[in-house]
Order: structure tokens, then sequence, then C-alpha cells
């Protein structure tokens, strides 16, 4: 099988498994919810905002919680087929097991994009509701548009970084466990030591560089490009690892 004919395979595989709507739904619901909340709350509070109050990031503010269902989806697209043993019948389908890791990764991806466009846009639209265009932004905005898509690339990456996972447990609970460590422990356990430790590496931890891209208030940080890279390299480490798993391991 070539590698379009696999990645047609999985996207049916994707699509068909109610558990892959569930999550994003939730994902969907939490990011909107969330961001819908905070917006609220701000605009009843009857408070001028300051030059310090950056819309968007209020906006988007939900990206930080929906990425755990978005990573959910990310361990269930391989882990599933584990728990299942259908891992077995798609390996004799696909006897070329990179190809496979390679289509489930291009396939989830592009689906995860997808949908994170969709959230970034209905919280964007949410945010010129509320405010009605008196503390807006407009796409024009400095560093706006950059924050909208960065958003959708970041739950993508989230979605990528769990499936690497999930590829090296093989099992979903697993999976789970570590990309939850991953995404929001280790970040924050990464400001715990003192001096020159926390400065030099904090920023780089998973989650502390990637969300970098979203934000308009950029702080000291290592900024939203470099930060979203260094994210991108946490990705490729994980997905490196897992093909070099699923190559020496039997399903």
């Amino acid at each position: 099988m070539n590698l379009a004919n696999v990645i047609r395979a999985e996207w049916i595989k994707l699509a068909s498994v109610r558990s892959t709507w569930w999550t994003l739904a939730a994902c969907y619901v939490i990011t909107v919810g969330i961001a819908a909340a905070a917006l609220f709350g701000i605009q009843s509070s009857n408070e001028v905002p300051g030059r310090d109050f950056f819309p968007v990031d209020v906006a988007l503010v939900g990206l930080m919680f929906g990425q755990l269902a978005m990573a959910v989806t990310g361990v269930l697209v391989i882990s599933s087929e584990y728990s299942s043993g259908g891992m077995r019948t798609t390996l004799t389908a696909v006897p070329a097991r990179l190809r496979l890791l390679a289509a489930k990764a291009i396939v989830l991806g592009a689906y995860s994009l997808a949908v994170g466009a969709l959230i970034v846009v209905s919280c964007f639209v949410l945010m010129q509701i509320t405010f009605g265009g008196q503390v807006g932004a407009d796409l024009s905005d400095d560093g706006v548009l950059r924050a909208l898509a960065g958003g959708a690339l970041y739950l993508s990456a989230s979605a990528l970084l769990a499936f690497g996972v999930g590829a090296i447990v093989r099992n979903t609970g697993g999976g789970i466990t570590a990309t939850v460590a991953l995404l929001f422990v280790l970040p924050l356990m990464a400001f715990a030591p003192p001096g020159w430790m926390r400065d030099t590496g904090a920023d780089y931890f998973t989650t502390n560089a990637g969300q970098q891209i979203i934000a308009l208030d950029q702080g000291d940080g290592l900024g939203p490009w470099l930060g979203f890279v260094v994210y991108l390299v946490w990705v490729a480490v994980g997905l490196t690892i897992a093909a070099v798993a699923l190559r020496r391991r039997d399903a």
C-alpha cells in the first residue's frame, strides 16, 4: 500500500470512531466555554481595561485546558489499536511500519489543525461580540493573526506529542498520564529550581515554550516562533522514539 492509500485508510478509521468525535467536541466545548466565561466576566465587571490588557489572550485562554482533550485524541489514535489487538491486523495490511506511523501522524495533524482553526475562529468571534468593538482586536493588529494561527498550530502539535507518547507506551491510561505530565506537570516543576537553573531551563519545557506562539504579551519568554520551534523539537523527539519502538517491538 502506498502512502496515499494508507492515509486514506487511516482517515476512515479516525473519522469512524465515536471516541474521536467526543474528545474533539470536548476540546471545542472546553476551550470556547472557558473563553466565554473569561470574556463575559471582564465585560460585566464594568472596569475599563488598561493598556496591558490583551483581549485575544483572554479569548484564547481556554486553549491551555482544551489541549488536554486534544491530547487524549492523540493517544487514542494509536493506543486503542493496541488495546483491541487491531494493530496486528493493521500491520498485516501495512507491513511498512514507518509508513503507517507517518500516515497516522499526517491524518491526526491535519484533523486536529482543522478543529483547532474552528476553535480559535469561534473564540475570536466570541470576543468581538462580547466587547462590541470597544476593546476588541482586528486581524490587522500586531500579533493577532499570529496568535490565532498559533492557537491552531499549538493544538495540532499537542495532539502529535500525545500521539508519540501513545505509540511509545501502547496503553491508553499510561499514555494519557504521561502526556499530562509532559503538558502540565513538568512545565510547572521546571520553575521550582532556584536561580540560573530556573531562568535558563524553564522556558524550554514543552508547553512553556509552545504557548509563546499564542500569547500577545510575550514577557521574558523565548518569543513566539522560537518557542514553537522548541515545542516542535519535543514533538519530533517523541515521534522519533515512537518510530524506533514501532520497528523494534512486536505488536
